[in-house]
Order: C-alpha cells, then sequence, then structure tokens
C-alpha cells in the first residue's frame, strides 16, 4: 500500500491524455522484478565432481 501511495502520484504526472508515465512506471516494475528474480532465486552453485539431493545436501559422486 505505501508503494502504491507513492507510485500513483507520480502515474498521473502525464494528465488524464496520456498513458506513458504509467506505462514507463510497469516497464520499470518488470525490470525490477526480473531483477529481483535473478539475484534472490538463483540456483545455489556446487562443486565440480558433487551432485546435491533433493533437499540441497551435497553428496561426492564416486567415479
Amino acid at each position: 500500500m505505501v508503494a502504491a501511495g507513492i507510485i500513483a502520484p507520480i502515474a498521473g504526472l502525464g494528465g488524464e491524455h496520456t498513458a506513458v508515465p504509467m506505462a514507463l512506471l510497469m516497464v520499470a516494475g518488470a525490470a525490477l522484478s526480473m531483477i529481483g528474480l535473478l539475484v534472490l532465486a538463483r540456483p545455489e552453485k556446487t562443486t565440480a565432481g558433487a551432485a546435491t539431493t533433493g533437499n540441497g545436501v551435497l553428496q561426492h559422486s564416486t567415479p
């Protein structure tokens, strides 16, 4: 609700006859969401020769 209270006046800056500010805010929000997804939900890194089980525990594979 705080974000909506901040963003709503910005979206209305162009007046009633243009949707450009709203469209720019939508594109910026989508870009920020994608960045957040890529940063926060990236897969864990594993070492060479190790495999993860379903619970994220590393188990070394035997040759």
